[in-house]
């Protein structure tokens, strides 16, 4: 069974931003058939994280692994993957304009019984309060972060 999993999601929020870029489609965006083909032949798991830079109208122009999931085709596939279905509002700047801003994104990939870490880490940089924050991780009926 193939189980990519979105695990963290790292806002970064410069102070000439009044909002981020948000994305719309979280829970949707990675589904099991969406697993690197290359990856999953070569039974390959891992967890990748990037950095996505988002235009004025939502639409990621760049990937950039920030960190490798130590797999060449999941990191490839994981850019192109987010580059193809991730959908965003726009960043937006102190006078409520629409700019370009940055993302950042993990997904874990594991086949089977593959060993992904239950620890999680969730890494928000923010500007200094009172700003207010909202993190929300989902769970599937086994207790996994969905």
């Amino acid at each position: 069974m193939i189980f990519p999993t979105v695990l963290a999601l790292v806002a970064q929020h410069p102070k000439s931003l009044a909002q981020p870029p948000r994305l719309l489609n979280q829970t949707t965006m990675v589904q099991p058939d969406d697993y690197p083909a290359r990856a999953a032949r070569q039974d390959e798991s891992g967890i990748a994280s990037m950095l996505l830079a988002v235009d004025d109208y939502g639409r990621v122009t760049n990937c950039a692994v920030t960190e490798s999931s130590g797999s060449t085709a999941l990191d490839t596939g994981t850019c192109a993957l987010l580059r193809r279905k991730a959908r965003f509002a726009p960043a937006l700047n102190t006078n409520g304009s629409p700019v370009s801003g940055t993302h950042r994104e993990m997904i874990a990939w594991s086949i089977g019984s593959a060993a992904i870490s239950p620890v999680l880490k969730l890494m928000l940089t923010l500007p200094p309060p009172p700003a207010p924050v909202t993190a929300r991780l989902y769970f599937n009926a086994k207790g996994r972060v969905t």
